[in-house]
């Protein structure tokens, strides 16, 4: 990630999260760091699975969502944490 990018991201007022396939989170911006650390009591979660935040059918969702870009069925897409 550019250092210019990281910065748009870091200094967004929403919560910012991205994962590798395998859903291990590889950045969280500022206020994602923030929300956590209030939900969760969690510090630091780079490197951490998506999966133990999410519900089944969450991580589910998720899934469906990783396999349609990899099919390249999907081109873009937001998702918003329920």
């Amino acid at each position: 990630m550019t250092m210019d990018v990281k910065k748009m991201f870091d200094n967004l007022k929403v919560a910012a999260i991205a994962s590798d396939p395998d859903f291990n989170i590889t950045y969280i911006n500022k206020r994602g760091e923030e929300l956590f650390k209030a939900i969760m009591n969690a510090d630091n979660l780079v490197g951490s699975n998506m999966r133990v935040c999410h519900k089944p059918e969450t991580n589910e969702k998720l899934e469906k969502l990783f396999q349609e870009y990899r099919n390249r069925e999907r081109t873009l897409d937001y998702y918003v944490m329920d």
